[in-house]
């Protein structure tokens, strides 16, 4: 019994590692794509946040297994889901699914579904003033350099 709950710990610890990596993961790519597109900021465009996608990368995905599925595309790529692929549904009313991946491309460039726009948990976006900050800034590089 002490010996179950000892695996059962060293699982937890491992996923919440194996979660905090992703996490991490997540924050660096959003800084190395998004952390300077000052269009981005201006137009309010957000990704969701590093925390929500590494959760949603983190968890198990649905199988297509046989069924109407099968006779159904994905939005996003317009190809037929298949025999094996992973999806995941949006958590949105509407239950909008995806391919796995299109969604985690779909995630990281907006935190709203595709189709309904029901927003999940945003990435940190900077002010207004900070933006404009960040163009003065660069601006004054520019002339400077």
């Amino acid at each position: 019994m002490a010996r179950q709950e000892e695996v059962k710990r060293a699982q937890r610890e491992a996923d919440e590692r194996r979660l905090g990596a992703l996490q991490y993961e997540e924050a660096e790519l959003q800084r190395v794509c998004y952390g300077n597109d000052l269009d981005r900021m201006l137009q309010q465009v957000v990704s969701a946040s590093p925390s929500f996608i590494a959760r949603f990368r983190f968890e198990e995905h649905q199988t297509v297994k046989s069924g109407k599925l099968l006779s159904t595309r994905c939005t996003l790529c317009l190809e037929n889901f298949e025999l094996g692929q992973t999806y995941s549904p949006w958590p949105c009313a509407g239950n909008h699914f995806f391919h796995f991946n299109c969604m985690l491309e779909a995630l990281r460039s907006r935190n709203t579904c595709p189709l309904c726009r029901h927003p999940v948990q945003a990435a940190y976006l900077p002010s207004q003033s900070e933006v404009i900050h960040r163009y003065i800034m660069r601006m004054l590089y520019r002339v400077a350099t």
